[in-house]
C-alpha cells in the first residue's frame, strides 16, 4: 500500500447494474477509484458517478497500462487492480504480477481464459472432471472427432464467454455450418484476436451448477455456496443461462462443491473470487469452466449478494487491495433469478409486467431499456436477453419455483410477418402475445 487512501484500478467496465454496484461499493469503502478504458465515452453517467479518474488507455496491453501507472506521482500509486470482465482477466493478473499486488498468477489466468488450455491442464491433473474433447482446425478433424465419440457434440470458441459462439451440433450438416461460421472469427468486441481452432467436446447431460468461492490473501479457500442453473435454447443448439437459485443445498450440490475445491486448489486458483461452472452427470461432476471474477448477469449482486453477509460487490474491491473479509450465507433466506428471452424474431411492441409483480416472493422485475417498438430475436447468448425477475424464498428450491412461475406470467407482444421485418404500422403484421414457458 502506497498511500493512506487505497487506490483501486479497474480494467474496463460495462454499464450494467453489477458494474455500477461494485464501483459504488469501492467508493463507499473510501477508495480512490480509477477506471482504465479503451473507449471512455462508452461508460454511462451512472458508472462514472463512482469513478475519480478515467484513463484513455489500451487495456488490451498490460505494458501500456503499466506505462500509464508510471505517470502517477508516488502518492497516487496503485493498491489493487481488478476487472469484472473476462476480456481483461489476463491483463489484470500480468499487471498485478509486475507491481507485486495480490492476484492469481498470469499463467494461471491464461489457462482458465482459454477453454482448450484449461481442458489440457485438467486432462493432465484431474482427468475425471473432463468430458472428451479435442481442438479442430479443419472440418475434417471435427468430423473425425464426432465419428469417434458420436453426436451430438458441443462446439466452442476457445476464448469466448457468456454463451457466445457455443453450439450444440447434432449432425454433420450442423458441424459444417458451424465451421463455415467460425471462419469469420477474427477479433472480439474489444479488438483482441480470437484464438484459431474450434474446441469440440462431447455433450454432457446433467444438472448445471455454479459454485461461488473466494480466498483472501494468505487465507483459506472459502465456499459461499452453489447456484443451481436453468438452461434455455437447447432445442436450437444454444446454452443460455436463463435462471439460477442460491444457495442450493443438496447432496448433488455438495459433490459439485467438493469437485470445485479440488480443481481450484490443483490449478492454483488461490486468490480472489471464483465463479466455477460444472455439470453433475451420471458419471460424476464435469467441469465446464472457471472464471476468476465475480458472477455477472445480476447473479452476483442481486441474488448471491442478497443471501450472504458481504455482497460479492464488496468482496471484489476489498480482495483486490488485499483486505481480509469474513463472509457467510444468511440462514433461511434464498433468492432466484429468471431472465427474459424473446421467443421469436420480430418487433417487440409491448411489455406487461403487472401480473408478475403480484406473484408470491417477487422482489424485483426489470426490463432492460428498450425504445419500443424494437426488433428482437431469439437469444444466442446472455447479451440477447430482455430483462429479469428476482424472487425470494425460505429455500433456493422455493425461490426458483416462485421466480419460474412469475416469469411465465410476463407478457411480451411481438409482431411479425412470416419472419420478414416490415414497418411497425404495417397492417400485414400478425401479433403474437406470449408468456414464457421453459424449454
Amino acid at each position: 500500500m502506497c498511500a493512506k487512501q487505497k487506490h483501486l484500478l479497474f480494467l474496463g467496465s460495462d454499464n450494467c447494474n453489477d458494474a455500477v454496484e461494485v464501483h459504488r461499493r469501492a467508493k463507499q469503502l473510501g477508495y480512490l477509484v480509477t477506471l482504465a478504458s479503451l473507449r471512455p465515452s462508452y461508460h454511462s453517467a451512472e458508472v462514472l458517478t463512482y469513478v475519480d479518474n478515467l484513463w484513455d488507455v489500451n487495456v488490451n496491453s498490460a505494458t501500456e497500462v503499466l506505462s500509464k501507472i508510471k505517470e502517477l506521482s508516488p502518492s497516487n500509486c496503485i493498491d489493487g487492480v481488478v476487472t469484472l470482465l473476462d476480456y481483461w482477466v489476463v491483463q489484470a493478473a500480468q499487471i498485478c504480477n509486475k507491481l507485486g499486488l495480490p492476484n492469481i498468477k498470469p499463467e494461471v489466468a491464461e489457462l482458465v481464459r482459454n477453454k482448450y488450455l484449461f481442458r489440457l491442464e485438467l486432462q493432465r491433473t484431474i482427468p475425471e472432471l473432463n468430458p472428451k474433447f479435442c481442438i479442430a482446425y479443419t472440418v475434417e478433424e471435427a468430423i473425425a472427432f464426432a465419428k469417434h465419440n458420436g453426436y451430438p457434440v458441443v462446439a466452442k470458441q476457445q476464448d469466448g464467454f457468456d454463451s457466445r459462439n457455443i453450439q450444440l451440433l447434432r449432425n454433420r450438416t450442423d458441424l459444417g455450418r458451424f465451421f463455415d461460421y467460425a471462419q469469420s472469427w477474427k477479433i472480439n468486441a474489444v479488438g483482441q484476436p480470437i484464438a484459431k481452432g474450434v474446441l469440440l467436446e462431447s455433450y454432457i447431460v446433467g444438472t448445471e451448477y455454479s459454485i461461488e468461492t473466494y480466498q483472501c490473501l494468505g487465507g483459506k479457500l472459502r465456499v459461499l455456496g452453489a447456484s443451481k442453473k436453468l438452461i434455455y435454447g437447447k432445442n436450437r443448439g444454444a446454452f443460455i443461462k436463463i435462471g439460477a437459485a442460491f444457495p442450493w443445498v443438496s447432496e448433488e450440490a455438495d459433490i459439485a462443491i467438493k469437485a470445485t475445491v479440488t480443481a481450484l486448489e490443483t490449478l492454483g486458483l488461490s486468490y480472489g473470487i471464483m465463479h466455477t461452472e460444472l455439470k453433475m452427470t451420471a458419471d460424476g461432476p464435469k467441469l465446464l469452466e472457471i472464471n476468476p471474477r465475480m458472477p455477472g448477469d445480476n447473479l452476483g449482486v442481486n441474488v448471491i449478494g442478497a443471501a450472504v453477509t458481504v455482497s460479492p460487490a464488496e468482496l471484489v474491491p476489498k480482495l483486490a487491495v488485499g483486505e481480509s473479509v469474513d463472509c457467510s450465507v444468511i440462514p433461511n433466506i434464498a433468492f432466484a433469478i429468471h431472465r427474459i428471452p424473446a421467443h421469436k424474431n420480430g418487433v417487440l411492441s409491448a411489455i406487461d409486467i403487472s401480473s408478475v409483480i403480484q406473484c408470491d416472493g417477487v422482489e424485483q422485475v426489470k426490463m432492460f431499456p428498450l425504445d419500443l417498438p424494437v426488433k428482437v430475436k431469439q437469444p444466442n447468448c446472455g447479451g440477447d436477453l430482455l430483462g429479469y425477475v428476482i424472487a425470494r424464498g425460505d429455500t433456493a428450491s422455493v425461490a426458483l419455483t416462485r421466480v419460474t412461475n412469475a416469469a411465465k406470467r410476463l407478457m411480451l407482444v411481438i409482431n411479425y410477418w412470416w419472419g420478414v421485418y416490415l414497418s411497425f404500422s404495417s397492417p400485414l403484421f400478425l401479433t403474437n402475445i406470449w408468456c414464457l414457458n421453459n424449454e
